[in-house]
């Protein structure tokens, strides 16, 4: 087995809830259907100046398993609960790379607004 197909095969347990992943629903598009899965959201990532937030926003690194969100793209709505247990609406505005079985994308929500 390659590094690569190791490392491919290996995302199933950053991607395992007890590990590093959360649940979480990921649709395509805002109104479209909202199915379960399992993401890890690093909301304290390093990011680009081009991709962190302002004052009102938030920006977070996400990784998505590529079988898992078929049609990952700009505007998909992700909703999350955090870690202090509060609802969180995320939308992706860049992807980074799909490389090794996961997506890499950058998200950002409105924190004037609940969720």
């Amino acid at each position: 087995m390659s590094l690569k197909s190791q490392i491919i095969a290996d995302t199933t347990v950053y991607l395992n809830i007890n590990e590093f992943a959360e649940a979480v629903t990921f649709a395509t598009a805002v109104g479209g259907e909202a199915i379960p899965i399992n993401m890890v959201i690093d909301r304290e990532a390093d990011l680009d100046d081009d991709e962190r937030g302002d004052a009102l926003s938030a920006s977070a690194l996400g990784y998505i398993g590529v079988a898992d969100a078929t049609g990952v793209g700009y505007g998909n709505v992700i909703k999350a609960v955090n870690p202090s247990g509060f609802a969180e609406t995320w939308t992706v505005i860049k992807i980074k790379s799909a490389d090794f079985g996961m997506h890499e994308v950058v998200l950002t929500r409105d924190l004037r607004i609940n969720g």
